[in-house]
C-alpha cells in the first residue's frame, strides 16, 4: 500500500479501548523501562503516551483522508469491466458495509441496453461479465444500485417492452445468484420505470421508488420481504428520480423535472412531505453523505445542492459548484469540478461541515470546501447521467473515459483510508 495511507489496523488500534488501558508488564520488560520507576508510575506513564499517540493516530488518519484519496489514484489496465462491446454509459457503484461486497450496476447504451450486475471483495477484481438481468431492453434511467441486507441482495430494473418492473433477489450476497421475483405485488398502482433502491437498517425494509409510464407521478414504496410485495409509502406528482436516507428515519426524494424536495422525518414508513425548493428543476440523485451530515443533490448539469440533514424542510442550497464526478463514502465527500460552474475542470475538493451562518431570512448549516489539486480524472459516465459512486472500508473506485485512456473505459480507484 502506498506510503501516504495511514497503516493497516491504525485505527483499529487507534480507537480501541483494550490498547489504550492494555497492562504494560511486557512492554516495560521489553524496553528495558526499570531503574527507579515504581511500577505502578511506570504503567501509568507508558499508558498516559499510548492514549496520546492513539488520539492523534485517529486524528492524522481522518484529517490526511481527502489526500491520501488524490494522491493515490491506481489507474488499471482492465478495460471495459462491466460492459462488453459498448462502453458503459452509466453505473452504480457502491461499497456495502453489510454484505463487505462491493458492487456495480451497469448499462451500455442510453437506449435499448443491457442491465448488468456484478460484486467484488475488494473492488478490483470483479464477478465475469455474464449477469444480463435484462437484455437490450433499457435505458440509463430504469435500473438501480444493489443494495443488501446482510443476508441477500437486491437491484431493480424495468423491461421497457412492458414496461414492466423487475425485482431481482440473491439468495445470498452475490450477483451469480440473483433471480426475478415472480409477479411482485404492489399495493397501489405498479411503478412502470424503477428509479431507486436503498436498504434502510432503521425500519429493515427495503425502499424504492419509480414512476407512472407517462413520467407524470412518482412512488415511494417499501418490502419487508425481501421485494415479494410492496406497500405504498407515498404518491407524488412528477418524475421521481431518486431517494435516500440517513440510516437514522429520515430520508429525502427528489424529482427531474421539479426543484421541490419530498421529505419524511422519524422514520422511513412516516409522513412523507413537500420539502424546500431549490433553484435547479431537474435532479438526478441524491446521496447522503455522513462526513458531513448533509444530503447531497445533483442537477441534470451536475448542480451540486445540499440540504442539511438538521432541516430537511429547507430549500436545497445551490453551492454554485458543478461536477461529474462525486464520491461519498463514511469518512468523506470528495467530487471533481467541472467547468460551467465557479470551479475549474479538473479541480478536486472534499466537502467540509462548518458551523451556522445567518442570513436574513433564515438559519442553515453552513459548508466550505477544501482544496485538493488539479488531476482530470475523465468520468465515463459522469453524475449528470444517473452514475452515483459510494466508497466505503478506505477506497474509492471508479470507471475512467477511453477519450482519455484509448480504446476502452478502464477501471480505477484511490485508497485513502485503511482498508483491511
Amino acid at each position: 500500500m502506498p506510503s501516504s495511507v495511514p497503516p493497516q489496523g491504525l485505527v483499529d488500534w487507534a480507537t480501541s479501548g483494550t490498547n489504550q488501558t492494555k497492562p504494560t508488564n511486557s512492554i516495560q520488560n521489553d524496553s528495558g523501562m526499570v531503574a527507579n520507576i515504581a511500577p505502578t508510575d511506570q504503567g501509568g506513564r507508558l499508558n498516559y503516551i499510548l492514549n496520546k499517540v492513539a488520539g492523534w493516530a485517529k486524528f492524522l488518519a481522518t484529517t490526511l483522508a481527502p489526500y491520501s484519496f488524490f494522491n493515490n489514484w491506481t489507474v488499471t489496465t482492465q478495460g471495459d469491466v462491466f460492459t462488453a462491446t459498448n462502453d458503459v454509459v452509466a453505473y452504480h457503484m457502491r461499497y456495502d458495509d453489510l454484505a463487505d461486497r462491493w458492487y456495480c450496476s451497469s448499462i451500455d447504451l442510453a437506449s435499448g441496453g443491457n442491465i448488468r450486475a456484478f460484486d467484488s471483495a475488494d473492488g478490483i477484481t470483479w464477478s465475469p461479465d455474464s449477469n444480463i438481468l435484462v437484455s437490450v431492453d433499457c435505458n440509463d434511467e430504469s435500473f438501480t444500485p444493489i443494495y443488501s441486507n446482510g443476508t441477500k441482495c437486491m437491484v431493480l430494473a424495468t423491461e421497457h417492452s412492458g414496461p414492466t418492473p423487475k425485482v431481482f433477489v440473491s439468495t445470498d450476497n452475490t450477483t451469480a445468484n440473483l433471480a426475478a421475483v415472480t409477479s411482485p405485488t404492489w399495493s397501489s398502482t405498479t411503478p412502470a420505470y424503477v428509479r431507486d433502491l436503498l436498504w434502510d437498517p432503521d425500519s429493515s425494509r427495503w425502499f424504492m421508488c419509480g414512476v407512472n409510464s407517462a413520467l407524470t407521478t412518482g412512488y415511494i414504496y417499501s418490502s419487508s420481504d425481501d421485494g415479494a410485495n410492496w406497500t405504498l409509502e407515498y404518491q407524488s406528482t412528477g418524475n421521481l428520480s431518486s431517494i435516500a436516507t440517513d440510516g437514522n428515519g429520515n430520508g429525502l426524494a427528489v424529482h427531474d423535472d421539479d426543484a421541490q424536495t419530498r421529505y419524511v422525518t422519524g422514520g422511513m414508513t412516516g409522513t412523507w412531505a413537500a420539502g424546500g425548493t431549490g433553484p435547479i428543476t431537474a435532479n438526478r440523485n441524491v446521496n447522503y453523505s455522513p462526513s458531513t451530515g448533509f444530503f447531497v443533490i445533483i442537477g441534470s448539469g451536475g448542480e451540486i445542492q445540499l440540504v442539511p440533514e438538521s432541516d430537511l424542510t429547507s430549500a436545497p442550497t445551490d453551492t454554485d459548484w458543478e461536477t461529474d464526478m462525486i464520491l461519498h463514502s463514511p469518512e468523506l465527500t470528495v467530487f471533481q469540478s467541472e467547468a460551467g460552474g465557479v470551479g475549474n475542470a479538473g479541480d478536486w475538493w472534499v466537502l467540509l461541515r462548518g458551523g451556522r451562518i445567518v442570513t436574513d431570512t433564515e438559519h442553515e448549516d453552513s459548508w466550505r470546501l477544501g482544496y485538493l489539486g488539479n488531476s482530470e480524472m475523465p468520468a465515463a459516465a459522469p453524475a449528470s447521467s444517473h452514475t452515483t459512486h459510494g466508497g466505503g472500508k478506505g477506497r474509492f473506485v471508479f470507471v475512467l473515459d477511453e477519450l482519455f485512456f484509448g480504446t476502452e473505459d478502464v477501471l480505477a480507484y484511490s485508497d485513502y483510508f485503511p482498508n483491511e
